[in-house]
């Protein structure tokens, strides 16, 4: 079992008048059930790479 996923979080209306995109890709810890820290990217390969970089890690 992965203990990362990917899941999709909606750009609040601040963000996108800021020019945010509209979703955001999050890492999740699945063991702990919460965020990784620095675990949101604004597109999904940077997310999955972020994953194989702390699955490499451990």
């Amino acid at each position: 079992m992965n203990r990362y996923e990917i899941r999709e979080q909606e750009a609040t209306d601040l963000q996108k008048a800021m020019g945010f995109p509209a979703t955001f890709f999050i890492v999740w810890d699945l063991e702990h059930d919460k965020r990784v820290p620095f675990g949101s990217y604004v597109d999904r390969e940077a997310a999955q790479r972020r994953i194989q970089r702390m699955e490499e890690r451990a």
